[in-house]
């Protein structure tokens, strides 16, 4: 029995993997070549690392079979997936199509001594943030509070934010009408978060425009910044935690402390039928999801290969295998790793700030909100349009309604481009509904 594991070349997974993978193959008899990833149609039952923001285009090739293990005795093998996870980036049409092995989740890093010197708390909703922006000299000793706005992750974040502005509470549509597949991004919506956007700029550190979201994160961890948006992170299975490069230390002063929570909340979401805003349930932050990390796919199985597929991935994502993932290759995405935290990676953070950490990420994948990184053919085209706006805000941004104009048009182009109906099928077969 032949089967493939497909990774990213760079990764070099052959080497990496070469002990490990003898012995299991020594165990089953099965022979395991390994492979490059590709969109092509394997020769052969695959294994395969499939980035989370390419599942869509993937899927919409038919190119991956419904993820559907077994155990040693033939029966369904339960996958315990954090459920918003599993729902909104893990199954398309109803049916199971990844394992995701890594998904990061924008967070809130800050100086909680700075803040409880000051009598101020961590904030809740926008306004609480734009509060403590604007009142930093009173208590951030200081220090800087930064944003992610590289050209890497701004178009994340943006969307990060503009999703619980599209997205009513109990909503299916959120990116687009899932009747007619037209954009939802509209004038009204566009404008109010670049007007938050301008509100909050001032006060950033300038230094935001060139950081990535752990860049961001790091800020604070190294005592450079009071507070910060960023995320843990990720990195690919392919490095090993005992011969990747030593990364800079990230160990704050002695005397600071730093805590982790959920990004602030938004109070409320646009409603383009009755063109009017509408109040969110307290504590409304629904999580993006599928723009970046990695998931174990199986592709062109067959029921004969099923079950030596399934001992190969139970293989790889049992928690005493160190060396299939090193810790810095996983991030939270199942409810079985909540038992086991310290084979997670915590990247400079302590102990009760990792388990905040780990707490806000665990709570936001679980939710029913969840939301997927526009789960459509033609995603890139959405992107480029949003990252054609931000630069244009980014070199200009007292012309906010200028911006919000050229993403609007560029949603709405994209929409022509790519097909208001094919929208609409792609996207009604992310959010599991059924064709007409």
């Amino acid at each position: 029995m032949s089967l493939e594991i497909a990774s990213p070349a760079a990764w070099k997974l052959a080497d990496f993997w070469e002990v490990l993978i003898g012995e299991w193959e020594a165990q089953t008899g099965a022979v395991v070549n390994f492979s490059a990833s590709s969109m092509e149609v394997p020769s052969h039952p695959q294994l395969a690392f499939v980035a989370n923001d390419q599942l869509t285009a993937f899927d919409e090739k038919n190119l991956l079979s419904p993820f559907e293990p077994v155990d040693s005795t033939g029966e369904p093998q339960k996958l315990d997936i954090l459920n918003g996870l599993k729902q909104r980036l893990a199954t398309r049409n109803q049916r199971l199509i990844a394992l995701p092995i890594s998904q990061p989740v924008y967070l809130l890093y800050y100086r909680r001594d700075l803040l409880e010197k000051a009598g101020l708390k961590a904030p809740q909703s926008w306004s609480d943030y734009e509060n403590l922006l604007t009142s930093q000299k009173a208590w951030a000793n200081g220090l800087s509070i930064v944003e992610p706005w590289s050209e890497a992750t701004r178009s994340t974040w943006f969307h990060t934010q503009l999703v619980p502005l599209l997205r009513g509470m109990g909503d299916y549509s959120v990116w687009f009408e899932i009747g007619s597949g037209a954009s939802r991004v509209s004038q009204p919506v566009a404008n109010a978060i670049f007007a938050r956007l301008a509100r909050r700029w001032e006060f950033l550190d300038p230094v935001s425009a060139q950081l990535t979201a752990v860049e961001a994160r790091a800020k604070v961890l190294k005592g450079e910044a009071a507070m910060a948006i960023g995320y843990e992170p990720v990195a690919h299975a392919g490095i090993s935690a005992t011969i990747a490069a030593e990364s800079p230390s990230l160990e704050l002063n002695s005397t600071g402390e730093i805590a982790v929570a959920p990004i602030p909340a938004t109070a409320e979401a646009y409603d383009p039928l009755r063109k009017t805003w509408l109040k969110h349930a307290a504590g409304y932050r629904p999580a993006l999801v599928g723009f970046d990390g990695w998931s174990l796919t199986f592709r062109h199985s067959q029921t004969q290969t099923l079950g030596a597929l399934s001992s190969l991935l139970e293989l790889l994502i049992d928690l005493r295998a160190d060396e299939a993932f090193p810790g810095a290759a996983l991030s939270l995405t199942r409810e079985s790793q909540l038992t086991n935290l310290s084979q997670l990676p915590i990247s400079g953070l302590n102990a009760a700030s990792a388990g905040e950490a780990f707490d806000s990420i665990a709570q936001a994948l679980r939710a029913n909100d969840v939301t997927t990184y526009l789960p459509v053919l033609g995603q890139e085209i959405f992107i480029e349009a949003t990252q054609k706006a931000l630069g244009q805000w980014l070199e200009k941004p007292a012309q906010g309604e200028a911006a919000a104009q050229q993403l609007v048009d560029g949603f709405a182009a994209g929409v022509a481009s790519v097909g208001a109906e094919q929208i609409q099928k792609s996207y009604r077969r992310s959010l599991g509904l059924l064709a007409d």
